[in-house]
């Protein structure tokens, strides 16, 4: 399976509520750079899905550090299903 395909896994294993097998998947992902900053927004949704906040926060900071003209990790469309009132500070607090 190619790196785009385990891309699109990864962020069907997030929407299917696997987020430990997803966050799995885009740490390793996370190391090609053309992903770094999908994958890493992908990391730090599933650490904060796992009530690891802290670490979904540095995650994120990584990839727009890594990425930082990259706006999957600030897509609203890519978010949709990733608003709680948590993950929107973290978002909020990123863009500052």
């Amino acid at each position: 399976m190619d790196s785009q395909a385990q891309a699109a896994r990864a962020l069907e294993l997030f929407h299917a509520g696997q987020f430990q097998e997803s966050l799995d998947l885009a740490q390793t992902l996370v190391q090609i750079p053309s992903l770094v900053g999908e994958m890493g927004h992908l990391e730090g949704a599933c650490l904060h899905q796992l009530g690891r906040s802290k670490e979904a926060v540095a995650s994120v900071r990584r990839a727009i550090a890594a990425d930082p003209t990259n706006a999957s990790y600030r897509s609203e469309e890519h978010t949709s299903e990733l608003q709680s009132r948590q993950y929107l500070v973290c978002r909020l607090l990123l863009e500052k």
